[in-house]
């Protein structure tokens, strides 16, 4: 159903006040406006081209930061193991941060097994 108020008097005499009719009017006629003009507008060659353009660029940038952080991975950490799509399915350490973890443990667990044979004694 669509109504047409030509007066500004006949209008605010219609909502009588009801700041929620009054939104819920301001909402309908930003939907119609939207409805009319923008979409339109959205639909636009132009504009899709544009979209393609920024989802394409987002892609790349994308692409770039993991190439970027596999390869500063592979070099602080080790090296990812990768499934025949290239794919990560795992991570290989490096021969320096094993030993640095297998050397950090020794050092963590040498005190506690020590007082548990004490204990035992």
């Amino acid at each position: 159903m669509k109504i047409q108020i030509n007066s500004l008097a006949a209008l605010e005499r219609l909502i009588g006040g009801d700041s929620n009719v009054e939104l819920e009017i301001r909402e309908n006629i930003v939907q119609e406006f939207a409805k009319k003009h923008l979409k339109p507008l959205a639909n636009d060659e132009l504009i899709k081209k544009h979209k393609e353009d920024i989802q394409r660029d987002i892609s790349a940038v994308s692409s770039a930061v993991s190439q970027e952080v596999e390869h500063i991975t592979a070099a602080e950490f080790g090296k990812f193991k990768k499934d025949s799509w290239g794919k990560p399915t795992g991570f290989i350490l490096s021969p320096e941060v094993k030993e640095t973890v297998v050397n950090s443990a020794r050092e963590q667990f040498r005190p506690m097994l020590a007082q548990l044979v004490e204990e035992a004694a």
